[in-house]
């Protein structure tokens, strides 16, 4: 069977295959395939012996020490091989399925020897987000061991776990500035969890010792709103570091859809200058979230069950 050899017709094929090669889109083995037309096998041909023989990928997977994306690449090649077979006795639907597999070999083996630039980038992505993650926790933290510690508004604040986070971070700032880019990212994911960890004992201090006075209901709104908010900002960071199952994620999901509830009655109770009826309001949101992070894993003492 002669291949097409029209460049518009290759250059889609290229063009979708390329997108899926990076997006994680391309079917999976037994994904239902689509219809077999003579022009399609073709463009699938040519593009899987191009991915193959004459691409980065290729050479960078064969040179690679990494013997599982030298399987996976191998697989590949085989089912390009049956293809071809198949196409020479005019079994199209077998065919497409074949090359459909060895196109998601190819990218199996394209993920686990990442291109050199591409992987940079990804960890300058990665250090940039545990940076900001540590940036907004670290205001929460010290606001809690103020509270805590019953330091005077404005006083600097500090502790073992504060001072490690800074030198950690100043550690990952010269790495950075060393283009050690990996070791940076490694530092910055390890102060995030070191600060998840310090703000989740402080709130479980605040609870225990929950005997703080205040000067008005005004004040205790402020700090339940602020404590509220702390949770809040865990949230994303522990359902990132813990991963919880799909269906953990939507008893995680109900519960922060009735904090946003709580935090709306809450606010308007404020706004009446009802501030008893908002702090228990903010109070009942705040159990809701102890209850989300309990479910990603997180364990956190609740000042009552989330129902």
């Amino acid at each position: 069977m002669k291949f097409t050899q029209k460049f518009i017709g290759l250059a889609v094929a290229l063009a979708v295959a390329g997108l899926a090669m990076t997006t994680g889109t391309i079917a999976q083995p037994n994904a239902p395939a689509a219809a077999a037309t003579p022009a399609l096998v073709d463009q699938k041909l040519l593009l899987v012996g191009r991915l193959l023989d004459d691409s980065p990928a290729a050479s960078r997977i064969s040179a690679s020490n990494n013997r599982e994306a030298k399987a996976a690449f191998a697989q590949a090649r085989e089912k390009y091989a049956t293809a071809l077979s198949l196409v020479t006795s005019g079994d199209l639907v077998k065919a497409n399925v074949a090359l459909n597999d060895a196109m998601w070999m190819i990218g199996k083996a394209r993920q686990m020897v990442p291109d050199s630039m591409a992987r940079a980038v990804e960890l300058r992505t990665q250090a940039a987000t545990f940076r900001q993650a540590v940036g907004s926790l670290i205001p929460s933290y010290e606001a809690h061991l103020a509270r805590t510690s019953g330091a005077a508004k404005g006083t600097p604040v500090s502790d073992a776990t504060l001072d490690r986070v800074r030198k950690m971070l100043d550690e990952a700032r010269a790495f950075e500035e060393a283009e050690r880019i990996a070791d940076a990212t490694r530092i910055l994911h390890d102060a995030e969890r070191t600060l998840m960890a310090g703000l989740a004992k402080l709130l479980k201090t605040a609870t225990i010792a929950y005997g703080l006075q205040f000067e008005t209901q005004a004040a205790e709104y402020a700090y339940e709103l602020e404590r509220n908010t702390s949770y809040v900002e865990l949230m994303p960071l522990a359902i990132a570091e813990l991963k919880p199952a799909p269906e953990a994620m939507v008893q995680i999901n109900q519960y922060t859809a009735q904090n946003r509830i709580a935090i709306q009655k809450a606010q308007k109770l404020a706004e009446q200058r009802k501030f008893r009826e908002a702090i228990n309001a903010l109070k009942g949101g705040t159990a809701y979230l102890q209850g989300a992070l309990a479910v990603t894993g997180l364990v956190l003492p609740s000042d009552s069950v989330a129902q």
